[in-house]
Order: C-alpha cells, then sequence, then structure tokens
C-alpha cells in the first residue's frame, strides 16, 4: 500500500495499491493508480517506474552469513 501525502498542512490524501513485482530489468511502466480512501472523487496518481540492475554489499548485512541472502545484486526501482 502506497500512502500519498501532500503538505504538512494537508496531510494524507489518500492511499493506492501498488505492485512492485510488475517491474522488471530496464523496464519502464507508467501507471495510473486510483486512490483509497480519498475524499475527491475518482482521484489518482500517476507514477512511472523502471528496474535497474545495481551492485549491492557482497558481504551479508546479518550477523550470521548462514542466513540465505544474496547480497551480490538486487533490482533497484528508479
Amino acid at each position: 500500500m502506497l500512502t500519498i501525502a501532500s503538505s504538512k498542512e494537508v496531510g494524507i490524501i489518500g492511499k493506492a495499491e501498488l505492485d512492485l513485482s510488475s517491474y522488471g530489468h530496464d523496464s519502464f511502466n507508467e501507471l495510473k493508480l486510483p486512490l483509497k480512501e480519498c475524499k475527491y472523487e475518482n482521484a489518482f496518481i500517476q507514477i512511472g517506474l523502471k528496474g535497474v540492475e545495481s551492485k549491492v554489499l557482497t558481504q551479508p548485512t546479518t550477523p550470521t552469513a548462514d542466513s540465505g541472502v544474496n547480497n551480490d545484486s538486487m533490482l533497484t526501482l528508479m
């Protein structure tokens, strides 16, 4: 769930469902997401995200080396 806010004075405008699994490597997708829990009828937010491969730490982020997490690379959403 993605929470949409404006300024500190206005606060939260609404919420939108965002499925990050629909973004792949070098694939730019634009989505028009309807806002839920919003006082404005038919309100939406339009976003564009693209997944790019990036290098991260090769050391585990947890104290145990047997955590099963592969930190060699990851997909970053831009």
